[in-house]
């Protein structure tokens, strides 16, 4: 039996125990559409990743958060290899710096770090190949190293991982965060459960930096980085940014014209008070001036949202108009200006706005929320009907007969009604344009014809006594 199939139906992880069970020998190929991986198995245990090049297994990293070499000695060595076009791995083996024992840990680090990413895929295919070596596709460092990963072992390490990673993806669940490290005893830090050398890589926790920013330069890992915060923080040696000196980077980067920056400082400022009006609108506003027009309407939609929710119309008002100023057709924002104009008592002004947004809502293909405000607003003014039949044209839109019948029926109650009978073939004329062939429709709208032109001259001979 062939051992192959779709991530979908069974995870790498049960791969890989089918694998090993019987002691096998052989690659498991694994692809996700962009990249792909031979997992090479050796009697059960694994033995190497072929990616078909030249992987980074960050030695020179495991030599410092290790405590192996001095950051000093390393960094010399990495600017040598680069100038010579040498593989930092070798010139650190030949500086004397590494030993082949601490190549084999950094490549296991390494195995362990993509095996669990590889774990966490949910598509794609693989299949298990008896007996394959990647040949010319396996890196030559991983050939010379005689690494074996137990099955059983990493099983146990990655479920470890992963209840680990979604604990710390709960205390750190936003890449853009900026943490700053407080002031560290080095008498204490032997103390901590986690690697001396990991603190080498405190400073790069200045207030500044996002969690995104430090990842791309740091020599740990990312699980090992998320390890590292976690215990910062659990000793009250990390905090927040602080809100005041966010607010001046932000006001520096909008001088130096850096709108990532002026995101980034202002999103972390805005993390100690979402509600904080005064620096929303502070921030719309520099987004405004920097030409960012899509974010700046964001900025003020948003501070109109607070202060309409707060109860501050007067002030939710300005800035729903100054978001119109940027985007006039958000549908979102004319709703909400039609709303505070009801509770001011202007029901003319509300009900036009929505009809506006009913339009909007109509020339953006969102049917069923057209559908709704023409429904109401037939109900505001039931002697429009225009109102009725453009509500049935957006259910006609939704291929929802049945629920456009019944406004056509009350267009025509209402055309009866109000004495304009020469109306009544012009709405069934339009409905069977929407539904041509509809007999049942057609039936319907008849008998609402006969149905309520009985009733309503019942009611007028009734009104004439």
């Amino acid at each position: 039996m062939v051992l192959q199939g779709s991530l979908e139906t069974l995870s790498l992880t049960s791969v890989f125990q089918f694998v090993a069970g019987p002691g096998s020998t052989g690659s498991v190929w694994l692809s996700d559409g962009m990249r792909e991986d031979f997992i090479y198995f050796e009697n059960g245990d694994i033995r190497m990743i072929a990616t078909g090049r030249e992987e980074n297994y960050h030695l020179d990293a495991y030599l410092i958060k290790n405590t192996l070499a001095s950051p000093q000695d390393v960094k010399a060595v990495t600017a040598e290899s680069k100038a010579a076009g040498k593989r930092l791995e070798n010139a650190l083996l030949e500086a004397g710096l590494a030993t082949q024992e601490d190549l084999a840990a950094a490549i296991i680090i390494w195995m362990e770090e993509r095996l669990f990413r590889l774990s966490e895929l949910r598509e794609g295919r693989f299949k298990f190949m008896v007996d394959y070596r990647p040949h010319g596709k396996t890196d030559p460092l991983q050939e010379s190293c005689n690494v074996l990963i137990s099955v059983n072992n990493l099983l146990l390490t990655l479920a470890g991982r992963q209840e680990d990673w979604r604990a710390m993806m709960e205390r750190f669940p936003d890449e853009n965060a900026i943490f700053e490290a407080t002031r560290i005893n080095p008498d204490e830090i032997s103390s901590y459960p986690v690697p001396a050398g990991w603190f080498e890589e405190i400073g790069l926790l200045d207030g500044t930096r996002s969690i995104a920013e430090i990842l791309s330069e740091t020599f740990l890992t990312r699980f090992e980085f998320y390890q590292f915060l976690s215990e910062l923080r659990y000793r009250g040696l990390l905090v927040m940014a602080d809100k005041e000196k966010l607010i001046e980077l932000a006001e520096q980067a909008r001088k130096d014209g850096d709108v990532a920056a002026v995101i980034k400082f202002f999103e972390n400022a805005l993390a100690w008070d979402s509600g904080d009006i005064e620096t929303r609108i502070n921030y719309a506003e520099i987004l405004q001036n920097m030409d960012l027009t899509q974010e700046a309407f964001e900025k003020f939609r948003t501070v109109g949202d607070l202060l309409y929710k707060e109860g501050n119309f007067e002030e939710a008002m300005q800035h729903y108009r100054t978001a119109l100023v940027l985007k006039d057709d958000s549908p979102e924002v004319i709703f909400n200006i039609a709303d505070i104009h009801e509770i001011s008592g202007n029901m003319e002004k509300a009900l036009e706005l929505r009809g506006s947004v009913a339009h909007l809502y109509v020339k953006a293909g969102r049917y069923r929320d057209s559908a709704d405000i023409f429904g109401y607003l037939a109900e505001k003014q039931p002697e429009e009907i225009g109102w009725y039949l453009l509500a049935a044209d957006s259910f006609g839109e939704l291929d929802m007969p049945d629920d456009a019948t019944e406004f056509y029926e009350k267009a025509i109650a209402t055309a009866i009604k109000t004495g304009r009978k020469d109306e009544v073939q012009r709405i069934i004329n339009v409905a069977m344009n929407r539904f041509p062939r509809n007999t049942t429709m057609e039936r319907r709208l008849l008998q609402s014809v006969r149905k309520y032109s009985q009733s309503f001259k019942r009611q007028d001979e009734k009104d004439e006594e």
